[in-house]
C-alpha cells in the first residue's frame, strides 16, 4: 500500500515543483547607468563623459537595453536605441559576461553603484558606469 502512494504522490511532486513564474536568474542590472569612461589598454586611449550624456537603460526581463547617447560623439559605444542581451559565460575569462546582439562586451562586475564591462584581458575596452 505504502509503494501504491508513493507511485501515486511522485507525478504530483514533479509537476507541483515546475513553475513558469520562477524569475529569471539576474545578476543586479535592472537599473540606469551612465557610462563614464571608455577605456583602451592597446593603445592606452580613455574617453571619458559627464554622467547623463549616455545612459543605459537594463530591463532584465526582456533582456533589453535602451541607450539614450546624446554624447555627440560617434565613437561613444552604442548609439540611442534598444537592443537585446544576454548574460554567459566568456571562455576561459569570466561566468558573467555581457553580449550585446551578439557582440561580446567582455566580463561583468557590479561593486556597489560601478558597473564594469571589460576586455581588458584581451586588450579590449573597459566601459565603466555608475548610477
Amino acid at each position: 500500500m505504502k509503494k501504491a502512494f508513493l507511485l501515486l504522490l511522485l507525478p504530483a511532486l514533479f509537476i507541483t515543483g515546475c513553475s513558469d513564474d520562477e524569475p529569471i536568474n539576474t545578476i543586479g542590472l535592472e537599473n540606469q547607468w551612465n557610462l563614464i569612461e571608455i577605456y583602451t589598454p592597446f593603445v592606452a586611449n580613455s574617453q571619458t563623459f559627464e554622467k547623463g550624456s549616455i545612459v543605459w537603460t537594463f530591463n532584465e526581463i526582456d533582456r533589453e537595453i535602451d541607450v539614450v547617447n546624446n554624447s555627440g560623439n560617434n565613437d561613444a559605444g552604442l548609439s540611442t536605441g534598444t537592443y537585446g542581451y544576454t548574460i554567459g559565460a566568456e571562455t576561459n575569462a569570466c561566468n558573467e559576461a555581457l553580449f550585446i546582439e551578439e557582440s561580446d562586451y567582455g566580463c561583468l562586475t557590479i561593486s556597489g553603484d560601478t558597473l564594469i564591462a571589460t576586455k581588458e584581458y584581451v586588450d579590449g575596452p573597459r566601459y565603466t558606469f555608475v548610477r
